[in-house]
């Protein structure tokens, strides 16, 4: 059957280690590991989060809740984390990478890729803001890349009610190329006339 352990290592606020590893009732097993300096009495830290690659079978009881399924693929990640000056400034930098990732939404499934997402944040209670430094998103199926966003500037926003009025919009870049149209427009409406098809495309949002 199912099952999980979990260990902890705290030795004068250093996390030396932190572990929680699971099994699903098919035997396959995944870890959440961390390590790193905590004190939580002074809002202090500086920890490191690493998650091996989890399964499609570990993926499916997750897409379950939103209604799609996973039928190939893996995701894994890296986390690393800073509170500071009690609790008033951290950072954020985090890298997930789902590879071989091909979702089931009905009787259809997108083509198999390859995908990264990596952004960096920092936040200071005292100013009111929340800073996006950076944020980037990456599919590509060998070494073809076939899509890629990512904010061409930092972007700011306001944790202040008050000055929600100068909030600024994110302005992302894109990148399409030679990205295939048919098992997309399959997922989105059955009963498309266009059957097959492929999408050049580079250019800015906001």
């Amino acid at each position: 059957g199912a099952g999980a352990s979990f260990d902890m290592l705290l030795k004068s606020q250093l996390l030396e280690s932190l572990s929680l590893r699971f099994e699903d009732d098919r035997g396959h097993s995944q870890a959440l590991s961390a390590s790193g300096a905590l004190d939580l009495s002074k809002g202090e830290a500086r920890v490191a989060v690493h998650l091996e690659p989890i399964s499609e079978t570990s993926l499916n009881l997750l897409g379950a809740l939103a209604g799609i399924g996973f039928e190939q693929g893996e995701l894994g990640g890296d986390f690393q984390f800073v509170l500071e000056d009690g609790g008033q400034k951290g950072t954020l930098e985090m890298e997930l990478q789902a590879a071989s990732l091909a979702v089931e939404w009905g009787q259809e499934a997108t083509p198999i890729s390859d995908y990264r997402v990596s952004a960096q944040s920092t936040w200071d209670q005292t100013q009111g803001h929340l800073i996006f430094e950076n944020l980037r998103f990456m599919g590509s199926q060998g070494d073809r890349v076939w899509v890629e966003a990512a904010l061409e500037k930092p972007w700011i926003f306001n944790l202040e009610p008050q000055n929600e009025g100068n909030q600024e919009a994110p302005r992302v870049g894109f990148y399409l190329k030679q990205a295939r149209l048919d098992p997309w427009l399959k997922l989105l409406q059955q009963n498309t006339p266009i059957q097959a098809g492929s999408l050049d495309a580079d250019g800015w949002m906001s």
